[in-house]
């Protein structure tokens, strides 16, 4: 599969950590602004991406409405970027 330099490269060690972590289920805490619906959503990039897990395995939840469209956008864009797919939504 694809390198993943590209999807880590902005990230502290700490959110870096967190989007190549591979022990299971992960739980993302953090305050507004500092980072989370981007390590989720590069995670998703990076577990399918890496062959790790299929996109069918995977379940990425939020807390509010507004959230999860936010991390839908987020990961439909990454998918465009990162895969060349297109956005049908």
């Amino acid at each position: 599969m694809s390198n993943n330099a590209d999807i880590l490269c902005n990230f502290t060690p700490a959110q870096r950590e967190d989007v190549t972590y591979y022990g299971g289920p992960l739980l993302i805490i953090g305050g507004p602004g500092s980072g989370k619906t981007e390590v989720i959503s590069c995670r998703v990039a990076y577990l399918i991406r890496s062959g790790t897990v299929k996109p069918e395995n995977l379940l990425a939840a939020t807390f509010t409405e507004k959230a999860a469209l936010k991390l839908k956008d987020r990961i439909q864009k990454k998918f465009s970027v990162f895969f060349g797919l297109r956005n049908n939504a």
